[in-house]
């Protein structure tokens, strides 16, 4: 995924520096931080796709690549998909975190 695509998941979640207090990483270095934000993003994004229920995917696919390939566009159509995209978002960083932690 783009960066770009990823900033907006880290704007869903409350920003950076909300994600590396969630996760308690504040003493690693900024790099080893923005690389852990990285991929903690990166789980979510794949998280939330996983809640566009199966007889839309194919649907949501076409979607994706008429709107091209913006990332508001990409987050306008997972709004059209998944039903309240702001609590799927809370719920999968919630469970997110709590892998993180184990």
């Amino acid at each position: 995924m783009p960066s770009e695509t990823m900033s907006h998941i880290e704007m869903l979640a409350g920003g950076a520096d909300h994600i590396v207090e969630l996760l308690g990483i504040e003493s690693l270095s900024h790099d080893d931080q923005a690389l852990l934000v990285e991929r903690f993003s990166d789980i979510v994004l794949k998280r939330i796709l996983l809640r566009v229920p199966h007889e839309r995917v194919g649907e949501m696919r076409e979607a994706l690549l008429s709107d091209g390939s913006t990332p508001d566009s990409f987050f306008e159509s997972l709004e059209r998909f998944i039903p309240d995209l702001n609590t799927a978002v809370q719920e999968e960083m919630e469970k997110t975190v709590a892998d993180f932690k184990k």
